[in-house]
């Protein structure tokens, strides 16, 4: 009930934040998909091309004419999902591991944009900064994962925070006077060290009955972002 209630909430604080930026000229981004390719350390340590969606506002900073925009983005994206057995305890013993990886992007943009009635391809440019989340899940099954209330599983959770900073570009083709637009974008985003785990991190103690543990990994988080947008011009929804 608790989250029906925030959903609901969500939608309408959306509905007239949206009859707002109606009046200024704003776009509503949709992002179906993003690519995300780990760079530096990174890449080195999960060798790992993530796959997501996006989405995002932006709203003209100085009014109607203005080729400045500014607002939120967001972003997830996995990095891997991997599925794999394991010798575990005795001999002819097995544990199941399901490693999942995930990155929340929080991000504010700043963008140049230099668009016109008169163009249908626009290109621009943004500095991107802000914070994400890096999520990792590992689920286990083995012969002493049995109790009454887990079935055979045991769920291990890690996350850990690192901010976010860079650059992007792309081109925004007008589709249909102030309703649609297509884009294709590129950022680069340099992220601080954080810590997370793969399935190289995980260790199952040879003993049997024994627990696993982790080699946690830490880098810095960098990441080249290909982003494919619908964007909607929110000057439909004037009221």
């Amino acid at each position: 009930m608790q989250i029906q209630t925030k959903y609901h909430l969500s939608l309408i604080l959306l509905f007239f934040s949206l009859g707002g930026m109606a009046q200024t000229g704003s776009f509503i981004e949709l992002g179906v998909p993003h690519i995300g390719i780990p760079m530096g350390q990174f890449r080195k340590n999960t060798k790992a091309v993530a796959g997501g969606l996006g989405a995002g506002m932006l709203i003209r900073a100085f009014g109607k004419n203005s080729n400045i925009f500014i607002g939120p983005q967001y972003q997830w994206l996995r990095y891997g999902k991997i599925k794999q057995e394991r010798p575990f305890g005795v001999e002819g013993m097995e544990e199941k591991l399901t490693i999942t990886n995930n990155i929340y992007n929080w991000n504010a943009v700043f963008r140049y944009q230099n668009r016109t009635p008169e163009t249908e391809l626009n290109p621009y440019f943004e500095v991107i900064g802000g914070i994400k989340s890096i999520k990792n899940k590992v689920l286990s099954k083995n012969p002493w994962n049995s109790g009454p209330n887990d079935h055979g599983y045991r769920k291990t959770r890690f996350s850990d925070v690192a901010f976010n900073y860079g650059m992007g570009a792309g081109l925004n083709h007008l589709v249909v006077d102030d309703l649609l637009i297509l884009g294709i974008g590129v950022q680069y985003l340099m992220g601080t060290k954080a810590k997370y785990v793969d399935e190289s991190t995980v260790v199952v103690s040879p003993e049997a009955g024994s627990d696993y543990s982790f080699n946690v990994k830490e880098s810095r988080t960098d990441q080249l972002l290909i982003c494919f947008r619908v964007i909607l011009d929110t000057s439909i929804l004037k009221w």
